[in-house]
């Protein structure tokens, strides 16, 4: 259901949850919001910011107590007084006092009660009205109870009966009833309950509350009403969303009660077991029996051991109980035959194990045989007998696979491959089981303590490397069959149709879901950078998998229409139409990008592949040609505009990831790149727009433009030459991340506090390192820069050079130093740090009125998303400037005699960014820059310390202003929200951190201030450790197989939306 145009009121609205809620419906679209809530909830003020967000009357307060039926109904008077009719009604109104219980249950059921009949009678057909939505809001505490308040737990749990039991109406009433049952959220309602034990049951002891609040992780309200609007949007009547832990929502399905009886019981059914004579199946067997189950028949070969084995589980559970069937499962003639016997034999069976399988890739004819064609034949037999399209009546089979179907395994290529198709083939039937009413479930055990795995070497081929052996058993430990019996259980009895498992470690199982594998036929797709290289092959493979059209932009104009003749020669006709433009022209990439989109008659995929490396004019590679498209690319797709949704893939490089010393400026504007997308691809974003975007890092391209830039610069080709990849596997790469990728703990250290003779010695140790030295700081007029000179000053610089744009202040400082510290002590030179010749004027200027320089702090930058090519010009290009003339005025290989060189990023947690996607990446620029000038093969040659400092929440003009220059007045509220919950630190704090780093920094040291605390080191981790794999286009999640009362199915909704994949 479409919010749009919809009338909507939230019980509980003030606050919390409930006026969070209020706002995502209103940003949704919703012609207004009633917020219900008490007289002191503050109710009034709540609706005033959300009037002054959306526009006038788009909210109202109506004080009610929903406790009280009459102030109800007259609520509910009101509001269909004010608006005329009534679509959407969220019950969130609720309290958390086992000590006051009575109360409590008044609130919280007996409130929700009342409030759904009356959004009944309002909205019901069956009472004239149009039909609508009810959301009422319970909790996980619905679904498993919780012990440290088991009657707030108790008033959960009805919620969700009374909802679903309503559900059954919706035909008459045309009302879908959703219920909503989040986990811990930083809510006023948790914070008062949780402050004491005043609000708990007298029984409530430390050890049961410690022990259930470690298992709990607090998420923000914001979170609730996101999962709320998902959904009213998405869910089906009777649906029922779990929002915890800050992780995406997830729907559950509470099983009827005449499912669970047949379930949760083995007692009495009768099974089918292959290779149940021995190893995994013949624990599988025991178990049934010790469960209860009336017959167990046993597929296997004809053996002597076999056949004493069944005679001692007949002597153990009674004659008749255990039924063994000689047979081999490769052999296509017998197993019909034996099936047929078993059936005439026990009448029945409701389910069959497909078990039967061996390991040894010497004898792989036989490896395929039992493992494969035993499992396909066994699983299309029992079909024919079970299936209600036979006229059977249903049941379940369970197929063993392996560990080894979710990857690659090159130790065992045979036997992986087998369980690949056991894998696939099952996968497959699970489609039908509406016709068939087979249940078709899939058990993966790890490495287990069978026979299969003895002798390992002898049944593994000869080509296979020793090293594949070792690491398979060192990367995959043992676990007992015990485990796996455990698995196979919790599967068949909790297990819905289609589910795949996995056992392994001695751990509980899990469920993997394979996430959609999205199709890229019949797309409109633009492509930038198109005409030659990476962009034309990322063209040709977009075609060559069903593309419709592709519009190939590019500033190359002869090479653009000789590769779109050529495509257009090799996939048909006007398949492929080319536009000349310069991307790095906004006017003309705008006018360029509207065209494109018009010619294409739409757009579903976008690829910013624009880039150039160019290391000598630092001004050509600092392009805003991604931004750029990215936002126009949203512009056209984004589903809150009218708009689809839809794909972008940004193209960084390895270097977006980790820097290259060879490349300081292309791997600083590769790291602004994955950035930037990777705050554009924030849930906060992806919610409203509907558009997946995901990075690129490949390898530098053999034939793109990238590469021949290299060709002038012959010494360094020998260290890039090992980046070099070709571009079709690239190109091969980005089609698979459109298919399936998915749309992106502080540690502080806290020792002692030191004693008055340790501060006196890190004093001194400051003052020997900085006094004495000439030091150039810019963006010093005022904010951070100002507070790092005044620390210089403090412990004894010589002198000091202050560069800023600011020419009032910076002339205001000069003269204030003057008084306090003597004349010629700072000098201020006007300058725009974004403009190299100006710098380069300025950076002789300060060496001759200091004779040489020491220290330099490139701190200079600006927050203004509004204006964010500027944005980029001052924090990019200018950090840039600054770092080049560094070098140049302190390398002893140049002009200097060596020195440090400190440049200010920021502690910018990629989750809260989304706000100011373009700032944040101009930061992680400025690291990729740092990393790049820090390598050890150039701190040789130059003697240059190059140090990062990240300062957290700082109290400086930029900051203060910086609600005021984002991209939207939606992201304005949010940042704000955001910035109320951040410890804020004074610049003060920041120049006193960075006096102590410098006393102790190593070159190349990332290091990070916040929160008024002492600084602390981080570094960059490799890229390779940041790959997500995606084995066989799936994800794993976890799946809950126990729970406290009523089973729970969980049905997993994988929906992340960011990523990054290195080719």
């Amino acid at each position: 259901m479409s919010i749009d145009g919809k009338i909507a009121l939230v019980t509980g609205g003030a606050n919390g949850i409930g006026f969070c809620t209020a706002r995502k419906l209103l940003r949704n679209g919703a012609k207004a919001v009633a917020l219900l809530d008490l007289g002191d909830s503050g109710g009034e003020s709540a609706a005033a910011d959300l009037n002054n967000e959306f526009g006038k009357d788009r909210a109202i307060f109506v004080v009610c107590d929903v406790s009280k039926s009459e102030q109800l109904k007259e609520s509910f008077k009101k509001i269909i007084d004010t608006y005329e009719t009534l679509d959407i009604l969220v019950n969130i109104a609720g309290i958390m006092d086992d000590a006051d219980w009575e109360i409590m249950v008044d609130v919280n059921y007996k409130g929700i009660v009342h409030a759904t009949i009356l959004g009944l009678h309002t909205m019901g057909r069956y009472k004239g009205g149009n039909g609508g939505i009810i959301v009422n809001m319970s909790s996980v505490a619905g679904l498993e109870g919780i012990p440290i308040a088991p009657i707030y737990g108790g008033t959960q749990y009805a919620i969700v009966g009374f909802t679903q039991s309503l559900k059954h109406y919706h035909e008459k009433t045309g009302i879908r009833m959703l219920t909503i049952c989040p986990g811990l959220t930083t809510t006023a309602m948790a914070a008062r309950f949780m402050s004491s034990k005043e609000h708990a049951m007298d029984l409530l002891d430390e050890e049961t509350a410690a022990a259930a609040m470690a298992s709990m992780q607090k998420q923000p309200p914001e979170y609730v009403a996101t999962a709320i609007i998902q959904l009213i949007e998405h869910g089906k009547n009777g649906a029922i969303f779990v929002i915890e832990n800050n992780q995406p929502a997830y729907a559950v399905e509470i099983p009827s009660y005449s499912t669970l009886k047949i379930m949760d019981h083995i007692r009495n059914k009768t099974f089918l077991v292959t290779g149940g004579g021995n190893g995994l199946g013949l624990a599988f067997v025991q178990r049934l029996l010790q469960d209860g189950a009336k017959i167990v028949a046993i597929i296997d070969l004809e053996s002597r051991s076999v056949a004493v084995t069944v005679t001692e589980l007949e002597r153990e559970f009674g004659k008749g109980h255990v039924q063994y069937f000689p047979c081999d499962v490769s052999n296509v003639q017998q197993l019909k035959e034996t099936f047929t016997k078993i059936w005439s034999t026990l009448n029945d069976i409701d389910v069959v194990i497909n078990n039967a399988g061996i390991f040894n890739d010497c004898k792989w004819e036989q490896t395929i045989g039992v493992n494969v064609n035993g499992v396909i034949q066994g699983s299309l037999l029992a079909l024919n007998y079970m299936g209600k399209h036979n006229g059977g009546k249903g049941g379940t089979i369970i197929n063993i696979s392996s560990i080894t179907s979710l990857d690659v395994f090159p130790s065992m290529p045979v036997y992986c491959s087998s369980k690949h198709a056991v894998l696939a083939f099952s996968r497959c039937l699970q489609e039908n089981f509406e016709k068939t009413g087979v249940r078709v479930l899939v058990l993966c055990p790890g490495v287990t303590t069978t026979n299969l795995i003895n002798d390992i070497t002898e049944k593994t081929l000869d080509l296979v490397d020793e090293k594949h052996r070792e690491n398979f058993e060192k990367n995959y430990p043992k676990q007992s069959m015990e485990y796996v019996v455990r698995a196979m259980l919790s599967l068949l009895l909790k297990g819905p149709n289609g589910s795949v498992w996995v056992s392994e470690a001695q751990k509980p199982p899990y469920a993997v879901e394979f996430p959609p594998y999205r199709k890229i036929k019949d797309k409109r797709v633009i492509v930038t950078g198109a005409a030659g290289g990476l962009g034309m092959n990322i063209s040709r493979e977009l075609l060559r998998n069903g593309a419709s059209i592709i519009a190939m932009i590019d500033v190359e104009e002869v090479a653009g229409e000789e590769a779109m003749n050529i495509l257009n020669a090799e996939f048909g006709r006007n398949r492929a139409v080319f536009f000349h433009c310069d991307v790095a022209n906004n006017a003309q990439f705008d006018d360029t990008f509207k065209k494109a989109v018009k010619t294409l008659g739409g757009l579903e995929i976008l690829v910013n592949n624009v880039g150039v490396i160019n290391e000598d004019d630092f001004g050509k590679a600092v392009d805003t040609a991604v931004i750029r498209g990215t936002l126009l690319g949203i512009q056209q797709m984004q589903k809150d505009a009218g708009g689809k949704g839809g794909v972008i893939v940004n193209i960084s490089s390895v270097a977006g990831l980790y820097s290259l010393s060879q490349l300081p400026v292309y791997s600083a504007t590769e790291h602004a790149v994955v950035s930037f997308s990777r705050s554009f691809a924030l849930p906060y974003h992806y919610e409203k727009t509907g558009v997946r975007i995901m990075v690129l890092c490949p390898e530098l391209s053999q034939m793109s433009n990238d590469a021949k830039d290299l060709e002038d610069s012959p010494s360094r080709d020998e260290v890039i030459q090992k980046y070099i990849r070709r571009v079709d596997s690239v190109a091969h790469g980005l089609i698979y991340v459109i298919r399936c990728a998915q749309n992106g703990k502080d540690e502080s250290n806290k020792g002692r506090r030191s004693s008055a003779s340790e501060k006196a010695k890190e004093i001194e140790a400051i003052n020997g390192l900085v006094s004495g030295k000439n030091v150039l700081i810019t963006g010093g007029a005022a904010g951070l820069g100002n507070a790092f000179m005044n620390h210089f000053l403090k412990h004894g610089a010589n002198r000091i050079t202050i560069l800023d744009i600011d020419e009032e202040t910076g002339k205001r400082v000069e003269l204030s130093v003057e008084k306090s510290y003597g004349e010629k002590k700072v000098h201020f030179i006007h300058v725009d740090v974004s403009n190299y010749e100006l710098m380069a004027a300025a950076f002789d200027e300060a060496t001759s009125l200091m004779n040489d320089i020491d220290i330099i702090v490139n701190n200079a930058g600006t927050l203004d998303e509004r204006r964010w090519e500027r944005e980029i010009a001052v924090n990019i290009g200018g950090m840039m400037c600054t770092a080049l003339l560094a070098v140049k005025y302190l390398s002893r290989d140049q002009l200097g005699h060596g020195g440090t060189l400190v440049n200010i990023s920021q502690h910018v947690d990629i989750r809260s960014t989304a706000q100011i996607p373009i700032y944040t990446a101009t930061k992680h620029a400025i690291i990729g820059l740092s990393q790049s000038l820090a390598d050890s093969y150039q701190y040789e040659k130059t003697g240059i310390r190059v140090i990062t400092l990240c300062p957290g929440l700082t109290e400086t003009a930029l900051t203060v202003n910086s609600p005021n220059r984002l991209l939207s007045r939606v992201m304005k509220a949010d940042f704000v929200k955001n910035l109320e919950q951040l410890s804020i630190q004074t610049p003060y704090v920041v120049a006193q951190g960075l006096m102590s780093i410098l006393r102790i920094a190593e070159s190349g040291t990332i290091w990070v201030i916040e929160n008024g605390r002492t600084p602390y080191e981080v570094y960059v981790p490799n890229p390779r450790s940041l790959r997500r794999t995606y084995k066989n286009n799936f994800t794993l999640v976890e799946t809950k197989v126990t729970t406290r009362g009523r089973p729970i199915r969980e049905v997993c909704d994988n929906t992340r939306t960011g990523l990054m994949s290195c080719a």
